[in-house]
């Protein structure tokens, strides 16, 4: 009897030093890409100036003009038709003094801006490489669906290492649980704050439905 416990306290220990380096090491490994996903999705919301290369590159092409009235499609049918790879970021889209379109398709190492012509079907390009910064803010959108999956093959394998990023990232949510539960299951305090921070993110999700 005395063997067995001895036995069965040794494995809760290998057990705990596991979790234990799992939570520091799977921290330290996701850390970069938490950090992507925060400073990205402050880009995302806020539209931050970020730094432009002065190296452009200025080319013309003629394409036949989809007539596609929803603006967003319309975009993504030129980005075809051009044979670019990328997204267009709506707030990336504006009418000059003469009331010629222009737009951007960007993509993790380099942006395009778009000359929608008014009389022919020559369109202008304003080709330039992005800055360090901006390839870091892209990598965000690179994780979602949609066409991403039919450009370069540095995207497919992106998407792979964010799947395998975001695993081990509710791995770690899961232990973090465990310790908070291990360690707080018996006090009332430890209780009263996870219950208000998981109510207040359900109150959230509620409010986010109710609205829709």
């Amino acid at each position: 009897m005395e063997k067995e416990q001895k036995r069965t306290a040794s494995n809760n220990g290998k057990w705990r030093n596991f979790l234990d380096k799992f939570h520091v090491y799977g921290g330290l490994f996701i850390s970069f890409y938490l950090v992507i996903l925060g400073l990205s999705s402050l880009q995302y919301q806020h539209h931050f100036k970020l730094p432009e290369n002065d190296s452009k590159k200025f080319w013309e092409q003629k394409i036949d003009m989809p007539g596609i009235e929803d603006n967003q499609a319309y975009k993504l049918a030129i980005r075809d038709s051009l044979g670019l790879f990328g997204h267009a970021p709506w707030w990336e889209d504006y009418k000059d003094n003469n009331s010629v379109h222009h737009f951007m398709i960007t993509r993790p190492g380099k942006s395009y801006w778009v000359e929608v012509p008014t009389h022919n079907n020559v369109f202008k390009i304003t080709e330039s490489h992005n800055s360090f910064i901006s390839v870091i803010m892209a990598l965000h959108g690179l994780t979602g669906g949609g066409g991403a999956l039919n450009g370069p093959m540095f995207i497919f394998i992106w998407k792979i290492i964010a799947q395998i990023m975001n695993v081990v990232f509710l791995m770690m949510l899961i232990i973090t649980v465990y310790f908070w539960y291990e360690r707080s299951f018996n006090q009332n305090k430890g209780w009263i704050f996870a219950g208000t921070f998981a109510f207040t993110s359900i109150l959230i999700l509620f409010f986010i439905w109710l609205i829709g």
